[in-house]
């Protein structure tokens, strides 16, 4: 399986409607770092969503923790919950960056993890690519696989049993060493 490149990337626009209600979750937050990362985490959902439900795959954003304010007032979320499959983390980077920062708090009960690169006036989300799994806080850019590998898992969690769904989601966890 090959890594995502610039040309694997899909560029989807922002509609200001989207940038409006990023805003408004944004707006009452106790500290300027926390807005941002809020406004971010909000426009990367909303474009991934966008991207997915375009491909006729169905979301559900108020069941996602992100649409929840008190969840985001205390967690670093940006997940999308994709009808009867799980929640897909939805990760924002700037413009240049070549590593994406993944909290701890979503390592576990995501089916996967989509990078969004803003442009500077967030009129457009750059999708540049999945990883089906995460195991460290920084993922280099260059180790994102290509969108068709998200659409490839997407699929295979539809036709797979929910039973082997659960022990394979188990089997990824770590063990508790304490």
């Amino acid at each position: 399986m090959g890594y995502a490149t610039e040309e694997d990337a899909m560029i989807v626009p922002i509609p200001q409607m989207s940038r409006r209600l990023a805003q408004r979750f944004s707006r009452h937050q106790p500290n300027p770092e926390k807005a941002e990362q809020i406004f971010n985490n909000t426009l990367a959902v909303l474009v991934v969503n966008d991207f997915v439900q375009m491909l006729g795959i169905e979301t559900d954003l108020l069941s996602s923790d992100s649409w929840n304010s008190v969840i985001r007032l205390v967690a670093n979320v940006a997940d999308l919950s994709i009808l009867n499959l799980g929640k897909l983390e939805c990760r924002a980077v700037k413009v240049g960056a070549s590593t994406c920062s993944i909290p701890l708090e979503v390592w576990f009960d995501r089916i996967g993890y989509v990078i969004v690169e803003f442009d500077d006036f967030f009129k457009e989300g750059k999708l540049l690519g999945f990883l089906p799994q995460v195991t460290t806080t920084e993922i280099p850019l260059c180790q994102l696989q290509p969108l068709d590998v998200l659409l490839d898992h997407l699929t295979q969690l539809q036709t797979q049993p929910q039973e082997s769904l659960l022990l394979e989601h188990f089997a990824k966890r770590p063990l508790d060493e304490s």
